[in-house]
């Protein structure tokens, strides 16, 4: 120990200091790497959050020992990977975080003594507005929404009410953009769960104060819903012919022709030959009468003056009748009402295109030649096509299909891997601590185990060199004096030079002390 004491005290101030930063630096970055080796693998629990919603989760997951760090302004917490399903089931039990809004849970500690009815009304529509925001949220991409409901009571002396309305506010999540779809979608959805309300009614807007659905509006059939029915019948028809003819052998281009407005059509015919008896009526009529009274019949002899007329002559009796039949047939025409309504977005007509690949076969010399699809076999995927798509003749649908042969695009056998730069953005952080940990052993290796080495070895050379070797010469004779030859080993020479080192140290740092030494040895000569 000795030893070692007056080895660093040769060394000098300030190569100890060096040996001392050198041994501080190397500490700090053994700490460093086994803070980032050993530290927890942590993983994002929950963003967006309120800050008075996180300090709450904060306090309850300190509570059950669980690691947690807040970022992002104290909006997102970070737990360790192995213990987030153990975190959200800890804050699950205490109802962290909070629902937005107040749904119908507020009538279930609600004290009817001393509620108005205008009161109720406002808990109604309240309780109404925040379960219809809690559905909105749960929407994929919807991060908060807000709902506003207008639901008019009828005036006095007024037989009809106000039409109601509402409004609502949709946050997206990661600076997404709400989609008309998406905005539509939350129209009905608001319209179906509201009495009375129309969809026209709903105003749509995000949360940049963007208008996307306004009230009034009516929903547009255009080329939204056209690329949507073209985009399914594509996968329809692609989805049934690659299972046939393989994958990369198959084009599929669809068209459709959609109703963009609403219109009705009413048609009515009449088949006469379509006669049917209705109701036959029949009518008979039979009448018999006869006068036997007596009267004188009509004669010349009544025109004679002073002639008695009701004397002689005989009488004759009259009889009538009369014989009627009547029928009435009433028939009933076929009669045909047709009435057809278009709805905005309904299909008028569909077309589409196929182009598949031929086959390929292999001659014995390895020669690979095309041969085309036959005619048998296009017409059989023609009419799976047709069934895939729904075709329609009546409506005008096409369908086209051609076997042409498809520019061979040059493949690698190799399989395929991910590339250089993915596997180092992967492991990165590995990467840089395992470079840490050989940066450090490295720096420990030159500045500390390589000095310490090197000053054993002087410290034996020089124990080994405490007797220098002395080497007999021949006796001298009388006229030569006695001559010792010392023979010095490089160690030995090596220990001389740090003695010298030291020397001129030890002089530059006491300088008056060495003169005042050199004086002394002039002075005694």
């Amino acid at each position: 120990m000795a030893k070692l004491i007056n080895n660093l005290k040769s060394l000098g101030t300030k190569r100890l200091i060096a040996m001392g930063v050198v041994f501080l630096a190397v500490m700090m970055l053994l700490s460093a790497v086994t803070y980032f080796a050993t530290r927890p693998d942590m993983t994002t629990l929950y963003a967006g959050m309120d800050p008075a919603d996180a300090g709450q989760a904060i306090a309850a997951l300190e509570g059950a020992n669980i690691p947690v760090q807040a970022t992002n302004n104290g909006t997102a917490l970070l737990v360790p990977k192995n213990m987030k399903d153990n975190a959200r089931i800890v804050l699950a039990q205490k109802g962290l975080p909070a629902t937005p809004g107040v749904g119908y849970e507020l009538f279930d500690k609600a004290d009817g003594f001393g509620l108005t009815t205008f009161m109720q009304r406002v808990n109604r529509l309240r309780a109404m507005e925040g379960e219809l925001g809690r559905t909105i949220s749960s929407l994929e991409g919807v991060e908060s929404a807000r709902v506003h409901l207008v639901l008019p009571d009828r005036e006095s002396f007024s037989r009809t009410a106000p039409d109601p309305s509402a409004s609502v506010v949709v946050h997206m999540k990661g600076g997404r953009t709400l989609e008309t779809t998406q905005a539509r979608a939350i129209r009905h959805l608001v319209a179906a769960a509201v009495p009375a309300l129309k969809p026209t009614s709903v105003t749509i807007a995000d949360a940049a104060g963007n208008v996307i659905l306004t009230e009034g509006e009516a929903p547009k059939a255009g080329a939204e819903a056209r690329t949507s029915i073209e985009t399914k019948i594509q996968k329809s028809v692609e989805d049934l012919l690659v299972a046939r003819l393989g994958n990369g052998n198959v084009r599929v281009s669809v068209t459709a022709e959609i109703e963009t407005a609403r219109e009705v059509r009413r048609r009515q015919e009449f088949d006469p030959n379509g006669r049917v008896v209705r109701s036959t009526q029949t009518v008979e009529d039979k009448q018999r009468a006869s006068d036997n009274s007596g009267d004188n019949a009509t004669s010349v002899q009544q025109n004679i003056p002073n002639a008695d007329l009701l004397s002689g002559g005989p009488t004759t009796p009259s009889a009538s009748t009369s014989d009627r039949n009547e029928e009435t047939v009433n028939y009933e025409i076929t009669n045909e009402v047709v009435e057809r309504v278009l709805e905005p977005g309904d299909l008028r007509k569909v077309a589409v295109a196929v182009l598949v690949n031929g086959s390929y076969s292999t001659a014995e010399d390895g020669a690979r030649s095309y041969q085309p699809r036959t005619a048998e076999e296009l017409k059989s995927l023609e009419n799976l096509i047709k069934t895939a798509m729904g075709f329609n003749e009546t409506r005008g649908d096409q369908v086209s299909i051609e076997s042409l042969q498809f520019a061979e695009i040059p493949t690698d056998d190799t399989p395929l891997t991910r590339s250089t730069t993915e596997i180092l953005a992967e492991n990165s952080g590995t990467i840089i601590m395992w470079t840490i940990i050989a940066l450090v052993i490295i720096l420990i290796f030159v500045f500390v185990v390589r000095p310490l080495m090197a000053m054993i070895t002087a410290e034996k050379a020089i124990a080994e060199t405490a007797v220098d070797p002395v080497i007999d010469m021949p006796a001298p004779t009388s006229d030569e004096p006695a001559v010792l030859v010392n023979v010095s080993t490089n160690a030995d020479q090596i220990a001389r030079d740090d003695a010298l080192n030291n020397l001129q140290e030890a002089v530059d740092e006491n300088i008056e002390q060495a003169v005042a030494v050199l004086r002394s040895w002039i002075q005694e000569g």
